[in-house]
């Protein structure tokens, strides 16, 4: 059956988030997928862009692994054709779990050699056939992780996934979902469908507490000022081994520092504009908030550079 084979959490170079990180946020997911609330199945982790959604679904997904609960799992990337391609989600997560489950695995191919080219089929035969049919065997309790569903292609006003699933959830009362996805309204709309809102958790994590945010925070610049040796309030000057030596002797104060030194030493910099352009992102940039002095830290692709204030060093 075809399937893609690195959309799962255990393939690709995914960084998840620094630990000690997301503490609070982690412990609620825990929880929840712990939880025998039969009533909540779903959870929706909703963020705008550059929040650390795909992040915390990797470390979320990686925490379930070695607990022994994870499923299966799909990361959608609008990158790749065959993961933004909601035809590919269902067949991988039937793979991923036929592997997983041998009872899901003997319901599963039967199915596969009566037809195929079933994971070809639209979603709502999909999932009847390759999902539910062998769930409903298997009667594994398990967790299904989806990530980024906002970045598959989908041309219905309400997810077409989600109205799917809405349809099915209560079938496989063992199965929790967790999906994370930006507040789009076919997003949106697909979680408050009559049949899947009663079944869904939601997180917003535009909205999560400040000081929750300022201890990441604190403890990220604690950890890259220590690994690059900085201490708290010196001004440190970058030798030719630095990434961020611009070759005019140029330095600047620890707390402009860290924020470069989250883009993984691959910056462009413009003399005239002072901007430094990370080419390569990581974790810690999205967990930085907009501050106020007007610095536009880079969160996604639409935000890619910083302004960066230097002072230089008098001869």
């Amino acid at each position: 059956m075809y399937h893609v084979a690195d959309a799962g959490c255990l393939c690709g170079d995914r960084q998840g988030c620094m630990k000690g990180t997301r503490r609070d946020i982690l412990l609620q997911l825990e929880k929840w997928s712990k939880d025998d609330d039969q009533d909540k199945r779903v959870f929706w982790l909703n963020g705008l862009v550059g929040t650390g959604k795909s992040t915390i679904a990797q470390t979320f997904a990686e925490m379930c692994f070695a607990d022994g609960k994870l499923g299966a799992s799909f990361f959608c990337s609008r990158d790749f054709d065959d993961r933004s391609n909601l035809r590919s989600i269902f067949p991988t997560l039937a793979f991923q779990l036929a592997h997983r489950y041998p009872q899901f695995r003997k319901k599963l191919l039967p199915v596969l050699m009566a037809n195929p080219d079933v994971g070809r089929e639209v979603l709502c035969s999909q999932m009847e056939k390759i999902i539910v049919g062998p769930f409903q065997a298997a009667r594994a309790l398990t967790l299904v992780v989806i990530d980024a569903l906002d970045e598959c292609r989908d041309e219905e006003p309400a997810s077409a996934l989600l109205s799917v699933l809405s349809r099915y959830v209560d079938d496989i009362p063992l199965v929790k979902f967790f999906i994370t996805g930006r507040p789009e309204p076919r997003i949106h709309s697909g979680f408050r469908l009559e049949s899947l809102r009663p079944h869904t958790d939601i997180l917003k994590l535009h909205e999560v507490e400040p000081s929750s945010v300022d201890s990441d925070i604190k403890l990220i610049e604690s950890t890259e000022m220590a690994r690059w040796g900085i201490l708290n309030g010196e001004t440190k000057s970058f030798n030719t081994r630095s990434p961020f030596d611009f070759g005019n002797g140029e330095r600047t104060s620890p707390q402009r520092t860290i924020r470069v030194l989250f883009c993984d030493g691959q910056v462009r910099h413009d003399e005239t504009s002072r901007r430094v352009e990370p080419l390569v992102t990581r974790f810690e940039w999205r967990l930085l908030p907009r501050p106020r002095n007007g610095t536009l830290i880079t969160m996604d692709r639409g935000f890619e550079y910083i302004n960066f204030r230097s002072e230089r060093t008098r001869p």
